[in-house]
């Protein structure tokens, strides 16, 4: 094998590889069409069939291939860098923002410096030498912004303020549901044996307040939560 370099300044000579990057991408667009979906139930089913289409190619080449791979030497004994790695500081909300998305984390971990390694799949967060997370990396487009919140990472601060969920109420499966004050401008009719028909408002009435039959249900099925999760504070 001779190796060969290209010229300084000379963009074209780098056709040699570039270009079977753009007719991979294209063969793989053309093999997405005669699958008729572009859906896949995993990203394993995708890597299967993204290896299928690779395999298919090389098959042409099968002879040079082989030569290629009695010359090559051995792998190094440790991997390589293959990640991306972020710093960045966790908010007092319990979230760190990496790469234009928002993650939560274990409130445990508020005010420290956390670092990132962004693979291609997921994102590892580090303290120190210490791995504290691994979550499914998210993607979006350039010009937006995403989140993956799991509200497991703040159980810790609710259950040391069980005030904050004071009025909670309505459509939540710690409580049923109870009118809210201001939520319709519809009148009801009211009736006394004796009296005349009198309509009320929900803006005449004084907001409801939880009681504690009310609130303790959630804060139990809370702490319960955070008890059996292996991410929860100590």
């Amino acid at each position: 094998m001779t190796p060969t370099r290209n010229n300084k300044g000379v963009v074209h000579e780098n056709g040699s590889i570039e270009a079977p990057n753009g007719h991979l991408k294209r063969r793989l667009d053309q093999a997405l069409r005669r699958r008729s979906s572009r859906d896949f139930t995993s990203i394993e089913d995708y890597r299967r069939f993204v290896d299928q289409e690779v395999a298919k190619q090389n098959r042409r080449r099968a002879r040079l291939v082989d030569e290629e791979r009695r010359a090559l030497k051995p792998l190094p004994p440790k991997r390589t860098t293959d990640f991306t790695l972020v710093s960045a500081d966790v908010t007092r909300n319990s979230t760190i923002s990496v790469d234009r998305i928002t993650y939560s984390v274990p409130s445990r971990l508020i005010g420290y410096r956390l670092r990132a390694h962004l693979y291609d799949d997921r994102v590892e967060f580090f303290l120190g030498p210490d791995r504290v997370m691994t979550v499914d990396r998210v993607r979006v487009k350039h010009s937006q912004r995403g989140h993956n919140i799991d509200f497991r990472h703040f159980i810790g601060n609710l259950k040391r303020k069980p005030q904050a969920l004071r009025y909670l109420s309505t459509a939540t499966p710690c409580s049923p549901p109870m009118p809210m004050p201001g939520h319709g401008r519809r009148s009801m009719p009211l009736s006394t044996p004796g009296r005349p028909a009198a309509t009320w408002s929900p803006s005449s009435i004084s907001p409801p307040t939880a009681t504690a039959s009310m609130l303790w249900p959630c804060v139990s099925r809370l702490r319960s939560i955070e008890a059996n999760s292996p991410m929860s504070p100590s």
